[in-house]
């Protein structure tokens, strides 16, 4: 299946879904991973920083925080094709299907070898998050809000 990937971290609550646990059990046991289910801000930016990608495999994103998070640390992102994720990531990461693991492989093993898209993935990613800043989304309600109020109004 190509070259060893890096080790694995897991950071969240992946342990307290039974599926995600069973799945993951192995990996610690053979010391391929390790789960972190609670670090500090900074902690996790320097994990973002560190990684060679971040993963969000969700079958069902409301929002897409940890791909945000991770382009906003020059971190590529792979991530699944459901939920948020493909809006929030605007074509900077790459899109699999949640459960298709040799897909996932491929895109890891992908990012991890080659250098030139893995510098393209991290510039992309970078300028999506800082086109989704907090100022932008307070601009959007304040626009949505006035449609509203004029809509409403007539």
């Amino acid at each position: 299946m190509g070259a060893p990937l890096a080790p694995l971290v897991v950071v969240g609550a992946a342990t307290s879904d039974p599926h995600a646990a069973a799945l993951l059990a192995p990996l610690v046991r053979d010391g391929r991973a390790t789960v972190l289910t609670a670090v500090s801000d900074d902690a996790l930016a320097a994990l973002y920083r560190g990684a060679f990608a971040t993963l969000v495999p969700s079958h069902n994103e409301g929002f897409g925080l940890p791909a945000l998070e991770a382009m906003a640390c020059g971190c590529p992102v792979i991530a699944s094709n459901c939920g948020a994720l493909p809006e929030i990531c605007g074509g900077a990461a790459l899109l699999v299907g949640p459960d298709d693991a040799t897909l996932w492989w491929e895109a890891m093993s992908a990012v991890q070898a080659n250098s030139d898209r893995r510098a393209a993935m991290i510039a992309a990613g970078l300028a999506r998050a800082a086109s989704l800043t907090w100022d932008h989304c307070a601009a959007g309600m304040s626009g949505l809000y006035r449609e509203a109020i004029r809509f409403a109004s007539s």
